[in-house]
């Protein structure tokens, strides 16, 4: 069992964010996600809107930039490492994942968004 000043669970670009600006902070961070870093991110082929990219740049090596910089910070990031359970009463906080359990003093939760769904028959085969 590890134990962290913060555990983010959830890698997308808030996570990411979140796990920067903790790190370099200071504290001790670990990040978990369920699948790879980047969240939707990772699926948007150009972003034209992101501040210091005037040229744009792709989702994927957007992503790849914002993990390289929190593991510089001093981040660590377990990807593939689903946040199963939570225990956020008293003082030490508990994230179960399928791996392993972890305490930390906070946890953040930024498990970010998904695709609108429809709701129509059929939407989930085509």
């Amino acid at each position: 069992m590890g134990t962290w000043d913060l555990i983010i669970v959830g890698a997308g670009p808030a996570g990411l964010s979140a796990a920067i600006y903790a790190a370099r902070m200071g504290l001790d961070v670990l990040v978990v996600e369920k699948g790879i870093a980047g969240g939707l991110m990772l699926e948007i082929p150009f972003i034209e809107n992101y501040p210091g990219f005037p040229e744009g740049v792709s989702g994927p090596e957007l992503a790849r930039l914002m993990v390289e910089q929190a593991k510089s910070s001093g981040a660590e990031i377990r990807e593939l490492e689903e946040a199963v359970e939570l225990d956020l009463e008293g003082d030490v906080k508990v994230v179960k994942t399928r791996k392993a359990s972890h305490e930390a003093k906070a946890v953040l939760v930024a498990t970010g968004s998904s695709h609108r769904r429809l709701g129509v028959p059929g939407e989930e085969e085509l």
